[in-house]
């Protein structure tokens, strides 16, 4: 997984190099430790974690395993048709993923649980040499492989490639010298990250992470106050917004050395990946998923400060429409487009501003990635 900033970095991409706080400075600003914490919010993490965290981890969980049996169905007998299912199975899975990644902690931010292979930018020679081993790859010996030939994103290495006829593709897993090896790799990496996967949901659902945070400060030994559960998810969500517009820049061509961010320019799913990063950040701040919802983040800072709540609803609304006013894909885009990606970025930078000045003040929590959020 992708590696926090440091608090100083952290502070600089969200606020940029040119205002530069001391880091006791925002405190002083705004980000005080007086109330809205102090109040009781267990409602609001408990109307989370029933209606928006454990129902997208059981989603993702059902999704892991439809991935990994049309991975396997495609492996078993490779065709255009189970071609296309296995790549419909790994978009969706991508998108259930992406949408948690905004309350990516606890569970899905331990590299025990995890093995930090979820978001890994594939090395392709790797992953080509692995691939022709012989026997071919199986199970234990992917899982003993490196992080950057493994997860959503070696798959994606596999099923996609950019200039290639489908029919060229679908040939390196039929071919009897080199297919054997790419099918084996295929469905062994699907039922990898299916126990990836699976454990982090597990880890929310029938293990003890949802009960820890529903019960901060009431009894939770993971989360001594109620501060410490609302800090850590807010600066995971605005890690992700932040997330957002680095992606963005690296597709689009704008930036060239960021070798550490993850696109999926082989499938041309970035912009996906984005509108569902950002679908996630407004699951977070408004408590709603599938159209249940109950006492919110969004709401407390309503009570705080209504036109935070405000500019924060509308920075989700024109940050979607900016994502879905640009046409795909997203990949290379600037060389042709430089307006368009600029109006992307300009559509989607108030995310991010707006949860780390407004919506952080009036929560009364800080800015920055604390030591709980690893690495």
């Amino acid at each position: 997984m992708n590696k926090p900033f440091s608090r100083r970095s952290f502070f600089q991409a969200v606020l940029g190099a040119g205002t530069l706080l001391p880091l006791g400075s925002l405190a002083a600003q705004g980000c005080s430790e007086e109330a809205p914490m102090s109040q009781d919010r267990g409602e609001v993490l408990a109307s989370f974690v029933d209606r928006v965290a454990l129902p997208m981890m059981k989603a993702l969980r059902t999704e892991a395993e439809d991935l990994a049996g049309a991975l396997e169905a495609f492996a078993t007998k490779p065709s255009g048709e189970a071609l296309s299912a296995a790549r419909a199975r790994w978009s969706s899975a991508r998108g259930a993923f992406r949408r948690t990644d905004a309350f990516g902690i606890g569970p899905a931010d331990d590299i025990a649980v995890t093995g930090g292979i979820l978001d890994e930018p594939t090395d392709l020679a790797k992953l080509t040499a692995l691939a022709a081993t012989s026997p071919p790859p199986d199970l234990p010996r992917v899982q003993s492989s490196p992080a950057s030939t493994r997860g959503f994103l070696a798959i994606e290495a596999l099923l996609f490639e950019v200039g290639t006829a489908d029919e060229v593709l679908l040939a390196r897993f039929t071919d009897p010298t080199e297919g054997p090896g790419r099918c084996a790799l295929t469905a062994a990496l699907g039922a990898d990250l299916r126990g990836k996967l699976t454990a982090v949901a597990d880890a929310w659902t029938a293990g003890n992470f949802g009960e820890q945070l529903r019960t901060a400060g009431k009894g939770s030994t993971t989360f001594r106050a109620q501060r410490d559960a609302f800090d850590l998810l807010l600066n995971r969500t605005l890690f992700v917004a932040d997330r957002m517009l680095n992606i963005a820049r690296k597709s689009s061509g704008l930036t060239k050395n960021d070798p550490a961010t993850p696109t999926t320019d082989r499938s041309d799913r970035t912009l996906s990946d984005l509108a569902d990063d950002l679908t996630g950040i407004e699951a977070v701040y408004t408590g709603v998923w599938e159209g249940q919802g109950g006492p919110s983040i969004g709401a407390i800072v309503a009570e705080e400060n209504k036109g935070a709540d405000q500019a924060m609803r509308v920075a989700i609304t024109g940050a979607r429409a900016a994502l879905e006013a640009f046409a795909p894909p997203l990949r290379e885009a600037v060389a042709a487009r430089a307006a368009e990606v600029d109006a992307l970025l300009q559509g989607m930078r108030p995310v991010r501003r707006t949860l780390a000045t407004e919506v952080f003040n009036a929560l009364g929590i800080s800015v920055g990635i604390s030591d709980k959020d690893g690495d």
